[in-house]
């Protein structure tokens, strides 16, 4: 069932997407649009900045669907990906910092678990890096797309925890599960390189 909604997606995205935009750059714009969430988070408000955060998110997976769907896989787009993903999701990270969200105490749960997860980031894209590795060589595991997806909503509900009830207890749920997607794929992307 899964993967014929993937395949619908990817379809989906095939024919609303024009053929003149590449994968490389809905991902560009998603790194310049970084600055743009910060201020709308703290000048307008932060339900501004976490919708343009959700929009920015879902270019990750329309990406994702070009490069399949077209077979647009490129040595520069896959670290590029991956540089801007890692940007996004931390700037989200450093605005849950500045407004005070998430305070990085050594009795911090959600601090210990976004720690986890910036490890293994490191690891894995250093791993890429030394080793080279060929755009053809780099599958894209489930739990490495369940982690982005868990991380993206837990920092979506974290962001707005300021403005509902219940939001950091959520989000800090999400981001736990997101710590467990992505202990799993660094596992598996560390054998991988072994």
């Amino acid at each position: 069932m899964l993967e014929s909604l993937d395949r619908w997606l990817t379809i989906l995205v095939l024919r609303i997407v024009p053929l003149w935009c590449t994968p490389n750059q809905i991902t560009l714009t998603r790194f310049f649009s970084i600055p743009l969430i910060f201020v709308l988070y703290f000048a307008v408000s932060p339900w501004a900045g976490t919708a343009v955060f959700v929009l920015v998110a879902i270019t990750d997976f329309i990406d994702g669907r070009l490069v399949r769907g077209r077979n647009m896989v490129s040595y520069w787009g896959r670290f590029l990906d991956i540089g801007c993903d890692l940007t996004l999701v931390w700037s989200g990270v450093g605005i849950l910092w500045l407004d005070d969200i998430i305070q990085f105490r050594i009795d911090s749960i959600l601090a210990w678990l976004l720690l986890l997860m910036l490890v293994r980031e490191i690891i894995v894209f250093a791993s890429k890096s030394y080793y080279r590795v060929r755009p053809s060589d780099v599958r894209v595991f489930k739990s490495g797309k369940c982690k982005t997806a868990f991380f993206m909503m837990g920092l979506t509900v974290l962001l707005l925890s300021t403005v509902t009830t219940y939001g950091t207890l959520i989000g800090a749920t999400l981001v736990a599960g997101a710590a467990g997607c992505s202990l799993l794929s660094g596992i598996k992307y560390v054998r991988l390189f072994r």
